[in-house]
């Protein structure tokens, strides 16, 4: 959760399903098209503290743990992936 206006820049995460915050597209297919257009693969991943047991102070709330933070994952890479 994010104070109004104080979103980090390259943060995707949304609250609501799918879990992805739609204005990362602009950039994230700018970066995929321009790779491409260089002949190079792109490899996504997805990086954070709710990530692979990264936060020791809630180890509950990650994707490893959690089936409820896990499904919210699942659901945003095959949103992504769609794309």
């Amino acid at each position: 959760p994010f104070q109004a206006g104080a979103r980090p820049r390259y943060e995707c995460w949304a609250p609501d399903p799918p879990y992805f915050y739609e204005p990362c597209f602009d950039w994230l297919d700018a970066w995929v098209t321009a790779a491409h257009a260089a002949g190079l693969w792109v490899v996504l991943a997805a990086r954070g503290v709710l990530a692979a047991g990264g936060d020791d102070a809630h180890p509950q709330a990650n994707v490893v743990r959690n089936e409820a933070t896990r499904a919210q994952f699942f659901a945003m890479w095959r949103h992504v992936a769609a794309r």
